[in-house]
């Protein structure tokens, strides 16, 4: 079935619409900063983070319109100190470790991906005692993998937790390519999980999952899959070796059509996330023919399909943007479930923090955060039991 692009993103269209956005943005951007001036217009927030939280916005209001696009390359580029390239093919039990829910798909099969360590690669030949497996956000479609892209937060863990991040690039989806649809990404996470655990003999409990946004949506699926390796939640499914704990930053947890609906929330004024992206992340990233009671459909929007996990969660929201609701709701799920889950609220911020913090002005705050997820996760150490 042909997919049916909105107009914008298709040329002549998206050129003009692009030379539209550039010419009248300088005047939006003195108007926002004349705007911002008084207090008044931003209760609770600097002038710094009113702003920049508006800045943000318009990229991702043009990013969506377009429907922007920036190939990734498999090259290291002028990333090569931390660039490294997995292969599922040459990786120590990799056919095993796509059975299930990876291979739901069969057009959609294991590749090779990119990734990138922060700051740098453990030491040749010496296994590391802690490494962080971080995916970026970007509602599926958007965002990357490189310090240009995702740098700031991943490089804040690495330096609090003392030890490598690696960040694989996962496929991202587009709707006119049906094989980058779920479970592609999923298939990716799986590679560099493997990777950590079969090429560089990390142990599993000194492994920690980590994601922002929609990575912390892909972090919790592959929590899922390394739990019930058929993807079914049924108790006789042997399960994969689990990770110490999950890091998830404002995660995106509703891709139901009552999630997509974000443009009336209380929090919209403050936030830069809005419908019109998620509804294109989910057009993307939502399997042909899938809807909501599909089986694996938990592995897309776990909301409302929490399952028991002996692995700590920490989950750290913002109480100024569209996805606090659903991050509260998704805490309260967890904890019915029987987890072991810690939440940490950011007070008027906007969306994801462990990203924009250094951008945004709110460094400190999230600099807070990092250091309670350090201490969640040295006291999970004693709650994950060796394999």
């Amino acid at each position: 079935m042909a997919v049916r692009r909105p107009l914008c993103s298709r040329h002549p269209f998206k050129f003009l619409y692009t030379a539209c956005f550039l010419t009248v943005l300088p005047i939006r951007l003195l108007g926002l900063a004349l705007y911002y001036l008084s207090p008044a217009t931003r209760p609770n927030r600097t002038f710094r983070q009113a702003i920049t939280t508006k800045i943000i916005y318009l990229w991702f209001r043009f990013a969506t319109t377009v429907e922007f696009r920036t190939p990734k390359s498999l090259e290291p580029g002028k990333d090569k100190d931390r660039f490294v390239l997995l292969d599922p093919d040459q990786i120590n039990y990799s056919d095993a470790a796509y059975i299930g829910v990876p291979e739901v798909n069969g057009r959609i099969r294991p590749a090779e991906i990119a990734a990138f360590w922060y700051e740098s690669p453990p030491p040749v030949g010496k296994v590391p005692e802690l490494v962080v497996l971080h995916f970026h956000g970007g509602a599926f479609v958007l965002g990357g993998a490189r310090p240009a892209e995702c740098g700031w937060g991943s490089k804040d863990l690495s330096k609090r937790f003392k030890c490598p991040v690696l960040v694989p690039q996962y496929r991202l989806s587009d709707a006119r390519d049906p094989t980058t649809a779920f479970p592609a990404a999923l298939q990716d996470a799986v590679t560099a999980y493997t990777y950590l655990l079969y090429t560089l003999k990390v142990r599993p409990e000194n492994i920690v999952l980590s994601g922002d946004s929609a990575g912390g949506n892909l972090a919790y699926a592959l929590l899922r899959y390394l739990q019930y390796t058929q993807g079914l939640k049924d108790p006789a499914d042997t399960p994969r070796p689990s990770p110490r704990a999950a890091l998830l930053w404002a995660p995106w947890v509703n891709l139901n059509k009552r999630g997509l609906e974000l443009d009336g929330h209380r929090n919209a004024s403050t936030d830069f996330i809005f419908r019109d992206l998620g509804k294109w992340g989910v057009r993307a990233y939502l399997p042909e023919g899938w809807t909501s009671k599909h089986a694996l459909y938990p592995y897309i929007s776990p909301l409302g399909r929490e399952f028991h996990t002996d692995v700590p969660i920490f989950i750290q929201a913002s109480t100024a943007e569209v996805l606090y609701d659903s991050n509260c709701e998704f805490v309260v799920n967890l904890k019915k479930q029987g987890c072991t889950v810690e939440f940490l609220e950011i007070d008027h911020a906007s969306h994801v923090t462990f990203e924009t913090a250094d951008f945004t002005g709110w460094e400190a705050e999230q600099g807070v955060a990092m250091d309670r997820a350090v201490e969640f996760v040295r006291r999970a150490r004693s709650l994950v039991e060796s394999p």
